[in-house]
């Protein structure tokens, strides 16, 4: 059975022509990172504070230097 981040990765690569990327409501990051980590360039918003640190803190250490490329959170 695939994961979750699988299956989004599989429906951008299929769907959608375009590296960046919109998350609205991005929480904790958690599928975000994945998507990163796949060469999309990610714009994540969400209205809680606390949750977007998290979600950098994850997108910040779960990629090595050389594979950052764009993530704003709002």
């Amino acid at each position: 059975m695939k994961k979750r981040r699988d299956i989004v990765i599989d429906l951008l690569k299929k769907a959608y022509d375009r590296k960046d990327i919109l998350v609205s409501g991005c929480g904790t990051g958690n599928t975000m990172s994945d998507v990163f980590k796949h060469g999309y360039n990610i714009n994540g918003v969400d209205i809680n504070r606390r949750l977007l640190s998290v979600a950098a803190f994850r997108v910040q250490y779960s990629t090595k230097e050389s594979e950052k490329k764009i993530i704003n959170l709002i």
